[in-house]
């Protein structure tokens, strides 16, 4: 039961991680084969652009500056289009969907602005049902605890009540 009560806590502490941290950005749906505007909320027009790749691993996409874009790599500018603080992702694909970041240069740093996750229609259905299924089976398992529980106290004072009426008597 221990063991339960364990498992139980650890999904609870990661449906309440991921809560959080999906607070932390913004949501962007886009349809596979159309164009999606990413807008930093940054009031500059000196925006950077990132992506993750590989979950943990940040790819320069380019930036604005000066009025005209940089692209960090030969090729970019045929999938993405950064026009001040807005970052255009060109015929969306399955690997396109991922997390975006933007960022503005202050002091000489990079200082991060805003974060996106992009995602399909398809994807974010997905989520939402494995979202959906961990909820169910948490209440599922708090309501087991529960009737084990009540088992328990119920054997516990049907035990002291017959003790209770054997000592009367």
């Amino acid at each position: 039961m221990l063991k339960l009560i364990m498992v139980l806590l650890w999904m609870i502490l990661l449906v309440v991680l991921l809560c959080a941290e999906a607070e932390n950005m913004t949501e962007v749906r886009g349809e596979l084969g159309t164009n999606v505007t990413l807008t930093c909320s940054n009031q500059t027009s000196d925006t950077h652009w990132y992506m993750e790749i590989h979950s943990h691993f940040t790819a320069c996409i380019g930036y604005y500056s000066s009025g005209s874009s940089t692209y960090c790599s030969p090729g970019f500018e045929t999938k993405f289009s950064i026009l001040g603080n807005k970052l255009v992702i060109k015929n969306l694909t399955a690997e396109d969907c991922r997390l975006y970041f933007c960022d503005i240069k202050k002091n000489g740093s990079n200082q991060f602005v805003e974060t996106f996750h992009l995602v399909s229609g398809k994807f974010q259905r997905f989520c939402r049902h494995i979202i959906i299924m961990t909820i169910m089976f948490i209440i599922v398992v708090v309501l087991l605890l529960f009737v084990k529980v009540m088992l328990y106290f119920e054997s516990f004072l049907s035990l002291s009540f017959s003790l209770h009426s054997f000592i009367m008597f």
